[in-house]
C-alpha cells in the first residue's frame, strides 16, 4: 500500500506505468489523470508470508533438454485468482512486489546451465517476464532477478538433471516507484530503523528497452529480516523525478 505526505503536493505529469494501457491499472481508472506524488511516498508491507522455496511449487525433477511447464499451486501465503481471464497467483496478498525463490538441485548438475522463466504482472497489472538461471546441485535457492504481484507462468528451459527443484516466494521486494540510489529511502522493520539500506538494494535497471534478463525497472530491495508473517516493512522513499513517465515509473517493463 503507498500513501503521500509533505507540507505541499506536487501533481506530476507522469500518470500511467510505461506500457499502459496495456492493460495496466491506471488505464482503467477515470480519475488516473496524473501521478499525484508528494515529496516523500510511505510504501508499507504489512505481516508478508514466510519466504518458500516451495509455496509455488512442490520439489521435481527436470531432466533433458526441452522446455518444462512448472505445475503451480498456492500454498501458504499465496492465493489463486483471476486477472485478464486468466488464472494466476498472488505473492503478495496486498499492493506490492516479491521476488521468485527457486529450491536448489540434488543429484548430478542441477538446473545451473538452464534459465528459469517467469511471466507474470506487477504491482499495477503490467505484464512482466524474467528469464534468470536456475540454481546448481547443492545450492540452498537462488533469487530472481525481478519481482511481480501475480505468477502466471513458471517454466525451466535448457539442459537440466537433477532432483529436489521447487519454486517459492523469496525476500526481495520491488519498489512502487523508481529508486535509484540507497540514498532515496528509508526502512523499518516493524517500527526499527534499518541503518544500513545499502545492503541487498538494487538500483532500476536502466537499459531501456529492458529486457526479460535486466533487473527491475523501479529498483528493489531483499529484506534484512526474514518475513515472519508478522513484521511490517515500512519504506519512505523519495522519488526523485515526477514529471516522466520512465522517472516515476522506470523504463517500460518487459
Amino acid at each position: 500500500m503507498t500513501t503521500h505526505f509533505s507540507d505541499g503536493i506536487s501533481v506530476g505529469t507522469a500518470g500511467y506505468p510505461p506500457n499502459d494501457p496495456a492493460p495496466g491499472l491506471l488505464a482503467r481508472r477515470s480519475d488516473a489523470f496524473g501521478a499525484v506524488t508528494a515529496p516523500v511516498v510511505v510504501y508499507r508491507l504489512s505481516a508478508l508470508a514466510t519466504a518458500s522455496s516451495t509455496n509455488l511449487a512442490a520439489a521435481a525433477t527436470y531432466s533433458g533438454t526441452a522446455s518444462f511447464p512448472v505445475t503451480l499451486a498456492a500454498g501458504a501465503g499465496v492465493s489463486a485468482t483471476t486477472l485478464f481471464g486468466t488464472t494466476v497467483y498472488d505473492i503478495v496478498g496486498q499492493a506490492g512486489e516479491r521476488s521468485i525463490q527457486v529450491g536448489g538441485a540434488s543429484g548430478a548438475g542441477g538446473p545451473g546451465s538452464s534459465n528459469v522463466t517467469v511471466v507474470g504482472y506487477d504491482m499495477y497489472e503490467v505484464p512482466v517476464t524474467m528469464t534468470f538461471s536456475g540454481p546448481v546441485s547443492g545450492t540452498t535457492s537462488v533469487q530472481s532477478n525481478k519481482t511481480l504481484r501475480y505468477v502466471a507462468s513458471i517454466s525451466v528451459t535448457g539442459s537440466a538433471t537433477g532432483s529436489g527443484i521447487s519454486f517459492g516466494v523469496g525476500d526481495r521486494i520491488g519498489f512502487p516507484y523508481r529508486v535509484n540510489n540507497a540514498s532515496d529511502f528509508i526502512v523499518t522493520n516493524s517500527g526499527v530503523v534499518v541503518t544500513a539500506n545499502s545492503t541487498g538494494f538494487v538500483a532500476a535497471s536502466a537499459v531501456s528497452p529492458a529486457t526479460a534478463f535486466t533487473t527491475n525497472v523501479r529498483g528493489s530491495y531483499t529484506l534484512q529480516a526474514a518475513t515472519n508473517g508478522a513484521n511490517v516493512q515500512t519504506f519512505w522513499i523519495y522519488p526523485a523525478d515526477v514529471n516522466t513517465t520512465n522517472g516515476l515509473f522506470g523504463v517500460p517493463q518487459v
